[in-house]
């Protein structure tokens, strides 16, 4: 299975693991301020991971680096010679 490039399945993990989260907190723990100290921090690591990312990605484009259907498959490169 080819990875996720935009981390949508990582996303929607993330959804499903604060609704069952939620569910514990009231359900179980009878406690919703549980909730609130365990999704954030989650979230704030998730949003710091997609910030890293970004900066590798610009930083690759920046070198040259970057797989991109603009740069490196030679489309549109060719020049022509007679």
């Amino acid at each position: 299975m080819a990875p996720d490039p935009d981390g949508r399945t990582l996303l929607v993990a993330g959804g499903v693991l604060a609704a069952l989260l939620l569910v514990y907190s009231v359900v179980i723990a009878g406690q919703l301020a549980l909730w609130f100290a365990l999704v954030p921090p989650v979230a704030f690591l998730y949003l710091f991971w997609r910030l890293v990312r970004a900066h590798e990605r610009l930083a690759a484009a920046m070198a040259g680096d970057a797989d991109s259907p603009e740069r490196g498959t030679g489309a549109g490169t060719e020049t022509e010679q007679s």
